[in-house]
């Protein structure tokens, strides 16, 4: 698997090659959301070729939660994980 990032020299902005990254993660049937303080937000491929301020991500398995769900408060994903 190769990763690369290049840096914009006039503007500093980081672009990330997440092209296999993001196959593999659905190869192995996860979910992407994107960790911020609002709350986890469902990451699509295209979200993941525009710059973003946020390096964090939770993987949900895809059969724990309906895809028609985009937005989970901390709350509300208690509901979708694992009880013990």
């Amino acid at each position: 698997m190769k990763f690369w990032q290049d840096i914009d020299p006039a503007t500093g902005i980081r672009n990330n090659n997440n092209s296999e990254v993001v196959a593999l993660i659905r190869e192995l049937r996860y979910a992407p959301f994107a960790i911020t303080a609002d709350g986890f937000f469902r990451m699509t491929a295209a979200d993941f070729d525009r710059p973003r301020q946020f390096k964090d991500f939770l993987l949900v398995p895809v059969e724990a939660i309906p895809e028609s769900i985009s937005y989970l408060s901390a709350v509300s994903l208690e509901k979708f994980l694992p009880q013990p």
